[in-house]
């Protein structure tokens, strides 16, 4: 009889502290769910990439080509110099390369060259330090002052340059005066977009060649020949360079042209290994400059 008054007390005060106990066990439950979501469920913290510090005399520039009479854009390119390499890439870009905001084309048009220089850098995955705007018939006449180009042509041209002149130039090795340059960078028609690509880089690589010299970045004919206004390159910027440009132009270096497969789907679109040779030609986005 005793054993049995015994357990019946024993249940009746397992009873009273059950809730308790219950409460207690639950907590705990929840306190261990919460830390397994939290190790689980923790957000990935992207890698860090260690800083790529390049010469100070490195940089990318976007150079833009427009009509002289409505300053709509006719060429996009992205041109880089890598100092220590003597090493000068030019990228022409599609002006239906589909960027933040439209296409290069659209941006350009409507927000200015600051906003398409960012877009640029964001779609490429690479710094653009500067920008330069230049009108085709100024930038004719640089060309003849310095006496022409020679590049290799990939199609035939027969285009209106502005102000009525009529325009043709053979496909193969030409030497151009400045109005068949702005011809073929700026206004012809090809029947293949690529030829078009390919005329632009094959014009900006010899320009690149022939005239980057101490003569023709002087600051007496320098400024006389472009249009400094148009441009987030400052003149002291500009002849800070003018020894690595000449080295990396006239010295031995390398004037490489860099050119993205056309897609005719509308928009264009950068492939992710052409977004590669674009990081491995023009460095990455966040690099930095040595003093």
């Amino acid at each position: 009889m005793k054993k049995m008054q015994k357990a019946q007390a024993i249940s009746a005060r397992i009873r009273q502290f059950w809730p308790w106990l219950a409460l207690t066990a639950a907590a705990l439950l929840l306190a261990a769910g919460a830390g397994l979501y939290a190790v689980l469920y923790q957000p990935a913290q992207p890698a860090s990439r260690s800083l790529e510090i390049v010469p100070s005399d490195s940089f990318n520039l976007l150079f833009v080509l427009t009509d002289p009479d409505s300053g709509a854009p006719l060429l996009f390119a992205l041109i880089g110099l890598d100092a220590p390499d003597k090493h000068l890439t030019v990228m022409p870009l599609p002006e239906a390369l589909s960027v933040r905001g439209g296409t290069l084309l659209d941006l350009f048009g409507g927000s200015g060259p600051t906003r398409t220089s960012a877009a640029c850098a964001e779609t490429l995955g690479v710094p653009v330090d500067y920008y330069w705007v230049q009108d085709s018939t100024s930038f004719a006449q640089v060309v003849d002052l310095n006496g022409g180009v020679d590049c290799t042509l990939p199609a035939a041209v027969d285009a209106r340059v502005p102000h009525g002149a009529q325009v043709q130039a053979d496909s193969g090795v030409q030497h151009l005066n400045g109005m068949k340059v702005e011809a073929v960078a700026g206004y012809a028609a090809y029947t293949d977009p690529t030829d078009r690509l390919a005329a632009q880089g094959a014009v900006l690589q010899a320009l690149l060649r022939e005239t980057c010299n101490a003569q023709d970045l002087a600051p007496d004919s320098f400024g006389n020949r472009f249009d400094m206004a148009k441009t987030t390159f400052s003149m002291n910027d500009l002849l800070s360079k003018t020894r690595a440009l000449e080295q990396a132009a006239a010295s031995g270096g390398r004037v490489d042209v860099l050119l993205p497969a056309w897609r005719d789907s509308g928009a264009f679109t950068l492939s992710a290994a052409e977004k590669k040779q674009a990081e491995k030609a023009f460095g990455r986005q966040n690099r930095r400059y040595a003093p």
